[in-house]
């Protein structure tokens, strides 16, 4: 038995070539299929496929898990304009036995895409990632105990609401990124950010966002901290911040007035400073009048929009 490739001509035609046996294919990439409205059931023969790309494909609306490759791994669709959801887990749809094993989710430019899931992640997934799905409401309601999730993107997902419950208890979590237009967002998580491996946070954009449950200063692994454009989140520095960051980026002057006035100086692992959009008076770095010196471990410091900024 032999699988097909099609792929369009320079007039537009489809051209099919014969490929090697449709058994042993370990990636496949379903790219401008007009008139594809759901994945063939026969995909699910494909017991060695482990990534699989669907690109441009307008009439998609769904991808359930019982079309999906029993071993399939790497999932990525991009600019499928009408996929409403990705349905992962069916409940009683789907035989126990057959347990997904999907490590990484990869979503880009699917306008019209609501949610990711009814209820939880797969416990396999190890990479979310997910930027211009302007209709992302939410990506499930909660993530399980035993999730292996370790990488969360998601940047310009105007109506993204929140991250799922139970976030706090992901013990392999290490970077949680989000940015750019998610100016629907006001609370992170309801259950507080992982505190046991999380060494990567980045806030950006998020204008609307107020709050961070959880202490702060009790991400002991946290090395790289992130918030800028994010005039509403002071409150969560009021405890202070890891005294074990190497990396610091900072934008607004809200923010930086309140972090180089109590805890700078017990950053003593800190390597890389970043400070924009500070306070437009401030005539000297850091302010002559607070006393406050920069760790002697910086290595790198970057800073702008200081327009009436003297001397260091």
């Amino acid at each position: 038995m032999s699988a097909t490739c099609i792929r369009r001509n320079r007039r537009g035609k489809r051209r099919i070539d014969a490929i090697e046996d449709s058994f042993s294919i370990v990636r496949m990439t379903i790219s401008n299929w007009e008139r594809l409205g759901k994945l063939s059931t026969t995909l699910y023969s494909l017991t060695l496929l482990m990534e699989l790309e669907l690109v441009g494909c307008p009439k998609l609306i769904s991808v359930v898990r019982s079309n999906l490759p029993s071993n399939l791994k790497v999932l990525g669709i991009s600019c499928c304009k009408n996929l409403q959801c990705l349905l992962l887990d069916e409940g009683e749809d789907v035989d126990s036995n057959n347990a997904c094993v999907l490590q990484k989710l990869d979503i880009v430019s699917c306008e019209s895409l609501k949610r990711i899931n009814r209820s939880e992640l797969p416990s396999t997934l190890k990479t979310l990632k997910i930027h211009k799905c302007p209709k992302l409401e939410s990506i499930s309601q909660e993530i399980q105990d035993n999730s292996s999730l370790e990488t969360i993107v998601i940047s310009n997902c105007d109506m993204f609401k929140g991250l799922p419950q139970g976030l706090n208890n992901l013990k392999h979590c290490n970077c949680i990124w989000i940015s750019s237009n998610c100016s629907n967002l006001i609370s992170l998580a309801v259950s507080g950010l992982p505190s046991a491996n999380l060494e990567v946070l980045r806030l950006c954009s998020c204008r609307r966002l107020q709050a961070l449950r959880g202490n702060m200063h009790s991400l002991n692994a946290l090395k790289e901290l992130e918030i800028s454009d994010c005039p509403n989140v002071t409150s969560i520095l009021e405890e202070g911040i890891p005294t074990h960051l190497t990396s610091l980026r900072i934008g607004g002057p809200n923010i930086w007035k309140a972090i180089l006035e109590r805890d700078l100086h017990t950053l003593t692992c800190l390597k890389s400073l970043s400070i924009s959009n500070g306070c437009p008076d401030v005539v000297s770095f850091p302010q002559d009048e607070i006393g406050v010196t920069l760790p002697s471990s910086l290595t790198h410091l970057c800073i702008s929009d200081f327009p009436k900024l003297e001397s260091l």
